[in-house]
């Protein structure tokens, strides 16, 4: 048997564009109910059920009143979407 006509290679193929934005990053993590972007965002907060619970455009968000626990923050860019998770305390 011989594999060794089997060709392995570092490189790394994705279908994102060349161009892509810088990404969006936020602070603080944790959080007590207020996170900051960057830069302006279309964003969601997510609970651990799946529901939205808050969402918008801005350079900040607040949902100071929702319980302590680990939310799902969606922002959507020109060309990207990222998902982190984010702590309220």
């Amino acid at each position: 048997l011989n594999i060794n006509w089997f060709g392995f290679s570092d490189e790394v193929i994705t279908n994102l564009p060349s161009n892509l934005e810088a990404t969006i990053s936020y602070y603080p993590n944790p959080t007590t109910g207020i996170v900051h972007f960057t830069t302006e965002t279309n964003y969601q907060i997510i609970d651990a059920l799946g529901y939205i619970i808050q969402e918008g455009k801005g350079t900040s968000t607040v949902f100071s009143e929702a319980p302590s626990g680990v939310y799902t923050l969606k922002t959507q860019g020109t060309d990207a979407v990222s998902t982190v998770s984010i702590v309220k305390q």
